[in-house]
């Protein structure tokens, strides 16, 4: 663990910390039922990262993993249920569960995935053009 890294992002409970040595480049809309049952919404923020850019500052001890098919693990803080990051241990890289970055808002939203398994009561949210 590193403490000389800024923070990038934290759980609701403060207790699953960490840094980043990149920004992710953009953020991803998923709309599938996977991910809204997961999240308890209507769709996930994701932002993808190399696994080695990822840092992790506090909480090794909190952190849970749930394969939530197959060979696709969810990682979520146990104290409080906030996710984490998602990932695919043979890939080289983690999903970061974007709502958990302090900026967040700064990150372009660069595509919707399963936008047909959307909520048909919800509009999608238009996306900004290139």
């Amino acid at each position: 663990m590193s403490e000389a890294l800024p923070e990038a992002g934290r759980c609701l409970c403060g207790g699953v910390r960490y840094a980043l040595t990149a920004p992710p480049e953009a953020v991803f809309l998923c709309h599938c039922r996977s991910c809204q049952r997961a999240q308890g919404a209507a769709f996930n923020l994701s932002a993808p990262i190399p696994r080695d850019h990822f840092v992790l500052l506090a909480g090794a001890e909190l952190l849970t993993r749930f394969e939530s098919s197959p060979g696709k693990e969810r990682v979520f803080c146990r104290r409080c249920g906030s996710p984490i990051y998602a990932e695919r241990p043979a890939t080289p890289q983690r999903v970061l569960r974007a709502a958990q970055l302090h900026d967040v808002g700064q990150l372009p939203v660069k595509a919707q995935l399963h936008s047909d398994e959307a909520l048909p009561s919800l509009p999608l949210p238009p996306l900004p053009s290139a």
